[in-house]
């Protein structure tokens, strides 16, 4: 029989102690990361299948209709400060020249959120398409007070009274929701719709439009309002125009779709929505910093103009607001049905 040299065998063995020991030494460490990795919070966005294989949970698409005015600030701010995004939203803004081609656009399934919209154009398309709505953000204008600015003007070019509109070019804001306060409000004012001629044109022409003469008077939101004060070649004829049918209007809102979004969804952006109203409240200057983002315009104009009464759709006084503009609007004829419901009811609590 022949033998191996000594020194080969306990080199041999030598090696398969070590590669034991290398393999030991490595499962063990592997437990200890398996161990740790367990024991670590486990983020809100990622789900976990069955075999234990992190996987992250898309965001879910958001496209949200809006015109470019002081009223959509809320969601300007949602948008600009990531509240959306840190709420599991990837959004897309589209913009709009009108409210009612808004509320087209939301009953058609073209948008999955309204961001905001006239009252009487979601309520009109709700009728007129069995779409169901749900308000949950009400956008109220008011009349000036020792603590709120007004928010939309009826203003001339210099010299022009009152008494003088009739026969005048006046510049409305697109949309049925300006012949229905003009048909509101211009009786109170001695005036009526027909002694005026009534041209709708969009907030960014009014400017040129007033300096020009093309148009002799405008109702006039924010901040465009302030741009044509500042120019100083207008009159102020009503301040709170809108407001003339009753305190703190609600003249728009931000609306759900019934059914377009799940529940959780619906609640998150509701959060969303009441988180800008916060930093609207607690931090002014910030928050108009979102206007520029969508407008281009200076920040100095947003400094000096007022601001609306925003309200959650949970607050007591902000449902009777819109019951009470509905009234009117059916009263006076400008709103021929309403639905049975469009005020959000959360299906859980946010």
């Amino acid at each position: 029989m022949e033998y191996l040299p000594t020194h080969f065998s306990m080199r041999r063995f030598f090696d398969a102690t070590m590669k034991r020991n290398k393999l030991f030494t490595g499962l063990s460490v592997i437990a200890v990361i398996i161990l740790v990795w367990a024991l670590l919070p486990k983020s809100p966005d990622t789900d976990y299948a069955d075999e234990g294989e992190p996987r992250t949970r898309p965001a879910t698409q958001l496209k949200i209709g809006y015109v470019t005015i002081a009223g959509a600030l809320p969601l300007f701010v949602a948008e600009k400060y990531g509240y959306f995004r840190e709420a599991g939203f990837e959004t897309e803004l589209v913009r709009f020249k009108s409210s009612n081609e808004i509320a087209i656009a939301a009953a058609t399934n073209k948008i999955d959120l309204v961001g905001i919209c006239a009252t009487n154009a979601v309520l009109d398309a709700a009728v007129a398409s069995s779409t169901r709505f749900g308000a949950f953000l009400l956008n109220g204008y008011t009349k000036p007070s020792e603590t709120e600015q007004a928010t939309d003007y009826l203003l001339a070019r210099k010299g022009i009274t009152l008494e003088q509109l009739k026969g005048k070019r006046i510049a409305f804001f697109p949309g049925s929701i300006s012949r229905v306060f003009a048909n509101l409000i211009f009786p109170r004012l001695g005036l009526a719709v027909e002694d005026v001629e009534y041209i709708e044109m969009s907030p960014p022409n009014w400017i040129s439009a007033m300096e020009t003469g093309v148009v002799d008077a405008v109702t006039a939101v924010e901040p465009f309002a302030q741009m044509l004060r500042d120019r100083g070649r207008v009159d102020v004829l009503v301040e709170g125009y809108y407001a003339q049918v009753m305190p703190n209007v609600p003249l728009s809102g931000a609306w759900f779709v019934a059914g377009r979004l799940p529940a959780d969804a619906e609640a998150r952006i509701y959060s969303a929505f009441g988180r800008a109203l916060d930093l609207i409240q607690s931090d002014r200057e910030r928050a108009l910093r979102a206007f520029s983002d969508f407008t281009k315009i200076s920040p100095d104009v947003y400094r000096r103009i007022g601001l609306n009464r925003w309200r959650l759709i949970e607050d007591d006084e902000a449902r009777e607001s819109i019951r009470r503009f509905v009234a009117i609007l059916l009263e006076s004829g400008e709103l021929r049905k309403a639905p049975a419901s469009y005020l959000w009811a959360p299906r859980y609590a946010p």
